[in-house]
């Protein structure tokens, strides 16, 4: 035999966090034809809100951009973490400042050179791989060889996420 209550209210509370370290590497073609589109004062113009959206959702970031042949980092700082978000527009531009290499449109190759010159990226971080061209990929390999080169990178392939801003099908990306 036993009693019970007819109503009762009870509140469980779990606190998940919203994602995972996130480590992204954008690779961005600087050539003539970004240049006069408008495309790449595109790419400057909206890094504030890129950065101030993951900030919202209190996100543990690291962000490199890449423009030149040898993947090195151009500017005052490796990355744009939270600690440096406040200056995100200035170090983005500071990154896109540097000099254009002749492969400035071969953004898995881009990607590659700046894995390959990157001390920054951490283990346990997710990988997100931006290319931004607004002309077709033009990288020596095969798109099949970038990606499981890239997903060799960490235990779980599906910490690598690989994404392309670029021009509509088939005279862009």
């Amino acid at each position: 035999s036993g009693n019970g209550a007819l109503y009762g209210e009870n509140t469980d509370i779990f606190e998940q966090p919203l994602q995972a370290a996130t480590d992204i590497l954008f690779a961005v073609d600087k050539s003539c034809s970004m240049v006069t589109s408008g495309n790449l004062a595109s790419v400057y113009s909206n890094f504030a809100t890129y950065t101030s959206t993951l900030d919202s959702l209190n996100a543990d970031y690291r962000i490199a951009i890449i423009v030149q042949d040898s993947g090195e980092v151009f500017g005052s700082v490796p990355y744009i973490d939270p600690d440096n978000a406040d200056d995100a527009p200035e170090l983005a531009e500071e990154m896109l400042a540097g000099a254009e290499g002749i492969h400035t449109e071969m953004g898995f190759t881009l990607l590659a050179n700046g894995i390959a010159q990157s001390d920054w990226l951490r283990e346990d971080a997710k990988l997100n791989l931006i290319g931004i061209s607004d002309e077709p990929e033009q990288s020596a390999s095969t798109y099949s060889a970038y990606i499981s080169q890239f997903q060799g990178l960490k235990d779980d392939p599906d910490d690598v996420v690989i994404h392309a801003i670029g021009g509509d099908y088939p005279g862009g990306c």
